[in-house]
């Protein structure tokens, strides 16, 4: 996906509480700690970022009696631009728990990204909008691939069948016809799509194992994104573990894209 804006998500420099250089300041570490903050930004004597400094790093320092210096090496330096896209903002906090954010414009700080900021409505919208532009590529895919939808629909358990048959009746009678596709979830087009190896190859897979290995736990994350109160992050092993699954994602929806292309039809459908 392309560039995303991250001060939705991130916490303005202003709004920070921050470590100076110089002897550490105990009265910021009492406030980080009772805000269960984990870290903080340095600013040096122009008030200018130079770095994330962990509280644990920070109580060392001041029960050694030593100085904060700008060549401390507990002073972590991540840093990305505003408008990062999804697979760099990923990769800087699977490195480290927080990032300095910068303005891409005028290369100003913004202010503190961390990996509880994964969690807020405004990172979950984009990953929601990934998952939608898959949904609906595996949709068409299935569409152009099917004359007859009990193809497919016999392949999916009764109860699924149950439920997108009565979808597509009610339709029928309120006389709008899109057929039982237009009801199907997440789970049941990457089950179909799994079920037909015509369609696993147009995704990348010859083996129905890997295809399942690969996007098994894809409706989880949906389901987790669509719901604020579970959360998507807790520790930076999630975040790795979330590139990994929107890298493989990208990849399917790429590969079902160029597949529509090479049968005629226009890619760009739903969210694309």
């Amino acid at each position: 996906m392309g560039a995303i804006d991250l001060r939705s998500i991130a916490t303005p420099l202003a709004e920070c509480l921050c470590f100076a250089l110089g002897p550490v300041d105990p009265q910021v570490i009492a406030s980080l700690e009772e805000g269960r903050y984990d870290q903080a930004p340095v600013v040096d004597q122009a008030g200018i970022p130079i770095g994330i400094l962990p509280v644990g790093a920070a109580k060392g320092l001041l029960s050694q009696s030593s100085p904060l210096r700008s060549t401390d090496p507990e002073i972590l330096h991540g840093c990305i631009e505003t408008n990062a896209s999804l697979n760099q903002l990923l990769g800087a906090l699977e490195e480290a728990d927080a990032v300095l954010l910068r303005d891409t414009d005028d290369a100003d700080y913004h202010g503190l990204l961390t990996l509880s900021d994964l969690n807020r409505h405004g990172f979950r919208s984009v990953l929601y909008g990934v998952l939608a532009e898959l949904e609906a590529v595996l949709a068409r895919m299935v569409e152009i691939s099917f004359t007859n939808p009990w193809d497919w629909l016999e392949k999916l358990n009764e109860d699924a069948q149950v439920r997108l048959l009565g979808s597509w009746q009610l339709a029928q009678r309120r006389n709008v016809d899109i057929g039982p596709l237009a009801s199907c979830t997440l789970t049941e087009l990457l089950r179909i799509t799994a079920t037909f190896e015509g369609l696993r190859l147009a995704a990348g897979f010859r083996a129905r194992a890997q295809f399942d290995k690969a996007f098994g736990s894809l409706p989880d994350l949906r389901n987790r994104v669509m719901h604020p109160v579970r959360p998507l992050i807790l520790k930076r092993a999630d975040v790795e573990s979330l590139n990994q699954t929107m890298a493989a994602v990208r990849q399917l929806t790429g590969d079902v894209r160029e597949y529509l292309k090479n049968h005629g039809f226009d890619s760009r459908v739903g969210w694309l």
